[in-house]
């Protein structure tokens, strides 16, 4: 405590400025890490040394969100300028810091770029920034030397969140027991082994299903997985989960799926998770999207007809819209399904 107060009265008889160059001391921005986590942040010090003046006392505070970071202490000192030199703590959301040269008759020279020390938080979560609220540092006779604070931050790390989809089956490439045949164009598979096809997957705001939120094309396993990768860690709250694919009817969950995680699953296999139901009973009791919406309108009508029947009278093949059961030829196997949901006024079904 008495070199402490020493110390106060010494830097408020003395607090002039020395003509001198300037110093700099900083704190950076960093990247967050997990919440609960702990983050050193580091202290940096240029121009106390060779390339200007050597300091023999300093008093910092660094101001920070006390709801984002919990101090926790200083670690890590320079060896030129040890702990046991140093007054300091932290609280209100401020880092108080204060050092002298132990004799008070000596200044220290810090190299360029020297971490004076570290502040330890625990990461709760958000961003924070840190400001000096003050930044003196004093030569050997104790005046004051001019310095110019760099502010840093603490903030956020951009994450994001996966979105693993299961038991999307498509009605035109369905295989039976759960597979799918892959996409076809003239010569063989559109894509790589086991992938079936893409799909359009979309995330409607759960209050609003005509707001989308997130869109992105994913390749369809012959498995019915599909992984979304890259959701914007922004979005946790609820959404509808839409899945589109070229020739097949929009389909979308029953209910907005909580996007709380990191890694949300979401299938697509079972009636009484899909709005409206709408699903088709395969003769193996497995369930599909429908398939035979050429025109993308949202049914299986006489505007899918049409399409259909110019590509099989010109003999149209390959990876085309037309080619409903993905073989790779517009033929009667398309027609069939074209007809066959046409008939029973085939339909999406959305919220």
């Amino acid at each position: 405590m008495k070199k402490t107060t020493l110390l106060i009265l010494s830097l408020l008889f003395f607090g002039i400025y020395a003509y001198s160059q300037e110093i700099t001391v900083e704190v950076p921005t960093l990247t967050a890490p997990a919440i609960g986590q702990t983050i050193d942040v580091p202290v940096i010090l240029s121009g106390a040394g060779e390339s200007g003046t050597p300091i023999a006392a300093c008093d910092l505070n660094i101001a920070f969100d006390a709801g984002v970071l919990t101090y926790t202490g200083l670690v890590n000192f320079s060896p030129l300028a040890v702990s046991t030199e140093w007054v300091f703590n932290g609280v209100g959301g401020v880092v108080y810091a204060n050092w002298a040269e132990p004799t008070y008759t000596t200044a220290v020279t810090f190299p360029d770029e020297t971490i004076l020390f570290y502040i330890r938080f625990t990461y709760n979560g958000g961003n924070s920034s840190l400001v000096f609220n003050k930044n003196e540092f004093y030569n050997v006779n104790l005046f004051l030397v001019p310095t110019n604070p760099v502010n840093g931050a603490v903030n956020a790390g951009i994450t994001t969140k996966t979105l693993e989809l299961t038991n999307v089956m498509l009605e035109g490439l369905y295989a039976g027991s759960g597979s799918m045949n892959q996409a076809f164009n003239e010569i063989g598979p559109q894509f790589d082994p086991g992938v079936a096809d893409m799909i359009t997957v979309e995330l409607h705001d759960g209050s609003n299903y005509s707001v989308i939120e997130h869109t992105a094309l994913v390749e369809l396993n012959q498995s019915g997985a599909a992984t979304v990768t890259g959701i914007p860690s922004t979005l946790n709250g609820s959404y509808y989960i839409t899945v589109k694919h070229r020739n097949s009817i929009e389909t979308s969950t029953a209910n907005p799926v909580s996007f709380a995680g990191t890694t949300i699953a979401q299938s697509f296999g079972d009636p009484a998770e899909i709005f409206g139901g709408n699903l088709l009973l395969m003769i193996d009791l497995g369930y599909a999207i429908f398939g035979g919406d050429i025109n993308q309108d949202g049914f299986v009508d006489g505007g899918d007809v049409t399409p259909f029947d110019n590509d099989q009278f010109n003999f149209i093949g390959g990876y085309v819209d037309s080619d409903v059961d993905g073989n790779g030829s517009v033929d009667s196997g398309d027609g069939t399904i074209i007809d066959n949901n046409q008939f029973n006024f085939v339909g999406a079904a959305l919220p």
